[in-house]
């Protein structure tokens, strides 16, 4: 009985899906015992290096802070727009196709914190494994590998010196 309600409500969401621009809530999924179901699903649009829009709803990607749009990294010498290649490299992770993002929690200013992947791959970890983002340790460990990794081949921002973006944040309000 479980399976043949989960295919209907599979079945129906899907139908939705395409009337409703792609975009899949699946609350109906939960409730149908769906316990690790897509909450989010659609085209994004790319926002900065670690939020985005699906449809109407902004998405903080999970676990990782990008720095911001106009943040620069590296010392006098070789200063380099960091902020605009996080965004560029989400941008080009994506690639036009569809996400898939389960949402986490909402953070302080409404936004859904989610984890999204794009075939199969984690945008979160991509990022920061790239060095385009930091592992956001206050809310998550789970990408501290991937940064330990990126720090010791000193690529993205471990390539020279940077200011964490929660700190350029800071000092930039």
């Amino acid at each position: 009985m479980e399976a043949e309600v989960s295919t209907i409500v599979i079945g129906s969401v899907s139908c939705l899906a395409r009337v409703f621009g792609r975009v899949v809530l699946v609350t109906a999924l939960l409730a149908a015992g769906g316990a690790h179901a897509t909450d989010l699903s659609g085209k994004a649009r790319i926002i900065d290096g670690d939020t985005l829009a699906v449809a109407a709803i902004t998405v903080r990607l999970f676990g990782i802070d990008a720095p911001e749009r106009k943040q620069t990294c590296g010392g006098a010498m070789e200063k380099w727009d960091c902020g605009a290649a996080a965004t560029t490299a989400l941008t080009v992770l994506i690639d036009g196709r569809e996400i898939a993002c389960q949402s986490v929690n909402k953070d302080r200013y409404g936004r859904t914190v989610a984890r999204c992947s794009v075939g199969g791959a984690d945008l979160g970890a991509e990022l920061v494994r790239m060095g385009l983002a930091l592992a956001y340790v206050t809310f998550s460990k789970d990408y501290v590998p991937q940064e330990r990794r990126a720090q010791t081949a000193r690529i993205g921002m471990w390539r020279g010196d940077f200011i964490a973006p929660w700190d350029w944040r800071r000092a930039h309000r």
